[in-house]
Parts: C-alpha cells; structure tokens; sequence
C-alpha cells in the first residue's frame, strides 16, 4: 500500500500546477501556454530556455520605456510613462488628518483598436 501512496505523491509533485484561481495569468502561466504552442508546432525549446527568452523580452520592453518613455506593440496596445502630479490626500490610519502625495512617474497602456475589436466579438 505504501507503494501506491509513493507513486501518487511522485504524480503529484510532477504534475504542473494548475492556473491561478483568480485567473489572472502569472509568469509560470505564460511560459507553460508557450511551451504547450511550441512542443505542439513541433519545435523542441525547454521551459527553462521560454523562461528566458520571456524575462529578456520584458527587461528589453522595461529598458525601452525607461529609456524613450513609450513602447508599442502593434495590435497590442502602447505602453507610456504618465507623469502624476503632486496632490493633497487623506491619511489612511486618520483621514481626518491631509497629507501631501508627492509627484510620481506611473506605466500606463493604451490598448490598440484591434485588441478592443476582438474583445468585443
């Protein structure tokens, strides 16, 4: 009986975990969708070598934005630096009490026309 147990809990731990509950997709999410696409087209690459080619592609987009403030990917959408200027608030522990939130710098993306399109249909 012991043996099963051992052979289910190897099962278990070399099963892929499944998505997020919230389903919102995390990193190990993406790199397991584009293993699956890839081993399906045929192409032999490693989730180790997607893992990668996937941190490489959005350190190159982070370095893009920081360095001319915007990147776009077409039929995706822009991603922009937005200036936030400085404003009164209210403290969260007193909010009878005003605080002053400093200027800050914030990513925004502006979606393409054809990504909302295809949302739509």
């Amino acid at each position: 009986m012991s043996k099963k147990k051992s052979t289910k809990k190897a099962a278990a731990k070399a099963a892929p975990k499944a998505p997020a509950k919230s389903g919102t997709m995390t990193k190990r999410d993406l790199i397991n969708a584009v293993a699956e696409s890839v081993a399906a087209s045929g192409s032999n690459v490693t989730k180790t070598q997607i893992t990668a080619i996937i941190t490489e592609l959005f350190g190159a987009i982070k370095s893009e934005i920081s360095d001319s403030g915007k990147y776009t990917q077409p039929r995706f959408g822009t991603f922009e630096i937005r200036e936030r200027s400085a404003r009164e608030g209210r403290s969260p522990q007193d909010p009878t009490k005003k605080i002053k939130i400093p200027a800050s710098k914030t990513v925004g993306l502006k979606v393409s026309k054809i990504l909302k399109d295809s949302l739509n249909n």
